[in-house]
């Protein structure tokens, strides 16, 4: 998936991306490339590819951490 590939070419301080699209994927649901700790922005597009894995219910968990950082550090930094 996108995430396991971003994660595998980012070492240390080295980012080679300007952030993450998934469709019918995500991020790492806790840890350091869950949506609040990602290093990049990250745009998840809900589809139900593959088994709907992807579809809104499972995207909960995801959308409460938008939720949670946008009210930490302003909409802004939710969306950037």
């Amino acid at each position: 998936c996108a995430n396991t590939l971003f994660q595998a070419y980012s070492s240390g301080s080295t980012l080679p991306y300007a952030g993450l699209i998934v469709m019918g994927s995500y991020v790492d649901e806790t840890g350091n490339h869950d949506v609040t700790h990602y290093p990049k922005p990250v745009l998840t597009l809900n589809t139900e590819l593959d088994g709907g894995l992807a579809r809104p219910g499972k995207t909960a968990v995801w959308w409460r951490q938008h939720r949670a950082l946008s009210l930490a550090k302003g909409e802004e930094h939710a969306l950037v």
